[in-house]
């Protein structure tokens, strides 16, 4: 009885910690959503226009946190563009696309 009371112990505590991670991954999500609905200004791909840029960052964590910046790489998740990515205001976007379809 004693073994079978370890293994239920270790499965619950388990249990706990994913429970515990998809809440935390849950809230997180939620709060990258109203960010997005409320901000005005987006990073876009200036090769093709996309959304789905990502920031490349080579400086670690702790540096980071305290507030360093380094130089604001992007890779762009469609065209795997590296590089400086422009910031436009929302009502913008569709016009930077057109001039990019002009160049």
């Amino acid at each position: 009885m004693g073994l079978q009371e370890e293994i239920l112990s270790r499965i619950l505590s388990i249990a706990f910690i994913v429970a515990g991670i998809l809440i935390i991954y849950w809230i997180t999500k939620r709060a990258a959503i109203k960010r997005a609905e409320t901000t005005n200004d987006f990073y876009i791909c200036p090769k093709c226009g996309s959304l789905k840029v990502k920031m490349v960052t080579n400086l670690p964590p702790a540096a980071r946190f305290i507030g360093a910046t380094g130089s604001q790489n992007f890779t762009c998740m469609n065209c795997n563009y590296e590089g400086i990515a422009p910031i436009v205001h929302k009502e913008d976007i569709e016009m930077f696309r057109k001039d990019l379809k002009k160049k």
